[in-house]
């Protein structure tokens, strides 16, 4: 019992250390593109959060997109080079693309999860087909308007809602292949 408790330990202290390296690579990635992209978040435009080995990054509509459409602007495409740049230091995280709206009446979008989506779409073709981005890291998602930030009362409001937002999550814990390898006391069907 004592050398299994050990083994325990060390099994335990060396996945420890793992998270601790890779918690620093993000740490890296995040304080990299806090520089590239100061101006940006200097406005307001952009926010970056690091929640241990989980890199997030929100970037408002008005940076990517006109108002209700899913089409990228030009002029800000190389934003999404430098978080292109950034994210394949990082090629063993999982890049979740999440598109966010606001509730707006005068929408062409009947439902708010398809522009979301689009957007999503939109972000993920220009990372794979102009930046080299491996499609296999690269996940869309919509949430449509169902995770405000702030209340849909004001055009202020409205625009923090409509985002986009960078997940970066490892990928052995994303992959479904890789959790069925582990045995957590489940019995297959």
């Amino acid at each position: 019992m004592a050398a299994e408790l050990k083994q325990v330990k060390k099994e335990r202290d060396i996945l420890m250390g793992r998270l601790e390296e890779d918690a620093a690579r993000t740490q890296a990635v995040a304080d990299s593109l806090r520089t590239s992209l100061k101006d940006y978040i200097d406005k307001g435009l952009i926010e970056i959060l690091q929640y241990g080995n989980v890199l997030v990054v929100n970037i408002t509509d008005t940076v990517m997109f006109a108002p209700d459409s899913p089409i990228l602007e030009p002029e800000y495409e190389p934003v999404l080079r430098i978080l292109a740049e950034a994210f394949n230091k990082v090629p063993d995280k999982i890049i979740r693309v999440e598109g966010h709206t606001a509730v707006s009446s005068n929408s062409k979008y009947k439902i708010s999860w398809t522009l979301g989506a689009e957007r999503s779409i939109s972000v993920v073709r220009f990372l794979q087909e102009q930046c080299g981005v491996d499609p296999t890291r690269l996940v869309v998602t919509s949430h449509g308007e169902y995770k405000p930030v702030a209340p849909n009362d004001t055009k202020e409001n409205m625009r923090k809602n409509r985002r986009v937002t960078f997940v970066l999550v490892d990928r052995s814990f994303y992959d479904v292949e890789n959790l069925e390898k582990l045995d957590f006391g489940r019995k297959k069907k």
